[in-house]
């Protein structure tokens, strides 16, 4: 925040300090959504839900690196 003289403006907000306040607001807009769209599992279907999305995380980190190299030396190639 900018501090102007206490006569003048009192404390004026930056624009960097609102779009960090509009963040801040959202994040918990979203946090709000995501509590009420979860609360119908119970815990151990959220640990489930939890693990398939881990390994499905995984699988595709596994599979881009995978595909990032094939598109890599397909290029190569194509250069020679």
């Amino acid at each position: 925040m900018t501090l102007g003289s206490p006569k003048e403006e009192g404390i004026r907000v930056t624009e960097r300090e609102r779009a960090r306040s509009a963040a801040r607001r959202l994040a918990i807009i979203r946090i709000a959504d995501s509590t009420k769209a979860l609360s119908v599992f119970d815990a151990d279907q959220l640990d489930l839900i939890i693990d398939f999305l881990r390994r499905e995380r995984a699988l595709l980190a596994k599979h881009t690196a995978r595909v990032h190299k094939m598109l890599t030396d397909r290029g190569a190639g194509a250069r020679r």
